[in-house]
């Protein structure tokens, strides 16, 4: 089966929405997705646990958990940005967003040297 990234943002969301996914305790939950099988939504959920985006163990019928992970809300909110979103469901759109992640450091780090040199005259090391 193939990842589907709309399907882990759709899963994200769900998590994030539900009240019982607070953190501070384990919950019991299956999802259903609209225009997704039982079986593409249970194998998008284990991958968003074996990549530590969810805090929670598979069961047989369903899953025990407690919500996202930081590195889960992270990940959302990457996928909530509307430019960062179209661009990774593009083609290749993962290799181009983290080269305009690396661009817009690189981008700032200027920014900080020209300001640290308009106050203190001096280059940050």
């Amino acid at each position: 089966m193939k990842r589907n990234k709309a399907l882990l943002r759709a899963i994200l969301l769900e998590v994030e929405e539900s009240p019982g996914f607070d953190g501070r305790k384990s919950q019991f939950f299956t999802f259903e997705i609209e225009g997704y099988t039982a079986a593409e939504v249970h194998f998008h959920v284990h991958m968003l646990i074996r990549a530590k985006y969810l805090e929670a163990e598979e069961q047989e019928d369903g899953f025990v958990g407690k919500g996202l992970t930081l590195a889960g809300h992270d990940y959302l909110d990457t996928l909530r940005d509307s430019i960062a979103w179209r661009v990774t469901k593009t083609k290749g759109g993962a290799a181009v967003y983290a080269v305009l992640r690396i661009v817009g450091q690189i981008a700032s780090g200027f920014v900080r040297q020209s300001i640290n040199d308009q106050f203190t005259g001096r280059p940050i090391l």
